[in-house]
């Protein structure tokens, strides 16, 4: 998991010392969307994974 995160770009070394932060795998129960609702896996609206954690970094 650390590996594929560092090749996509989501994990940064910490400054001039070569090293990653300490990460973790977690798991959670449920997606919201932006109006506090759980997204629904049947839903006719399809969000990307990618998005959702590009957009949970910043």
């Amino acid at each position: 998991m650390d590996h594929a995160a560092r090749m996509a770009g989501w994990l940064h070394y910490l400054s001039d010392e070569k090293r990653f932060p300490k990460t973790r795998q977690v798991e959670f129960d449920l997606v919201l969307g932006s109006n506090g609702k759980q997204f629904r896996t049947r839903s006719i609206e399809v969000v990307r994974f990618v998005k959702l954690l590009d957009e949970a970094k910043s």
